[in-house]
């Protein structure tokens, strides 16, 4: 099944090809193309209430579905600020290269935890 959009200001919906009126649908109303023949195509309405009929090909486009963004790498650890003195510090605490939390930051420094 393919999805589309009704591309005209407004697209009478039919029984059948060429049939009797059952309906109509406005510019940008989005549909799911069932089937097609000889110029119609059978669609299935997205917003409620679902409805489905026989629309004159010509006034559908196509839609096409846009990639899904890829998800961002994972973030790398956190740096020691200073080799020598392997200490990282995240959202304000101090941690060792084991991941133990030995300091807490505050406006005025490092205080020790325990």
């Amino acid at each position: 099944m393919t999805a589309g959009v009704v591309a005209v200001k407004s697209l009478n919906l039919r029984d059948a090809p060429g049939g009797a009126l059952v309906g109509s649908l406005d510019q940008g109303d989005g549909v799911e193309m069932l089937e097609s023949k000889a110029g119609w195509t059978r669609i299935a309405t997205l917003k409620a209430p679902a409805r489905t009929g026989w629309v004159a090909s010509q006034y559908l486009s196509q839609t096409v579905a846009a990639p899904s963004p890829a998800a961002p790498p994972p973030a790398a650890p956190p740096m020691p600020d200073d080799p020598a003195h392997p200490v990282t510090v995240v959202g304000g605490t101090a941690i060792t290269p084991d991941g133990r939390a030995f300091a807490s930051a505050s406006k005025g420094g490092f205080y020790t935890i325990g």
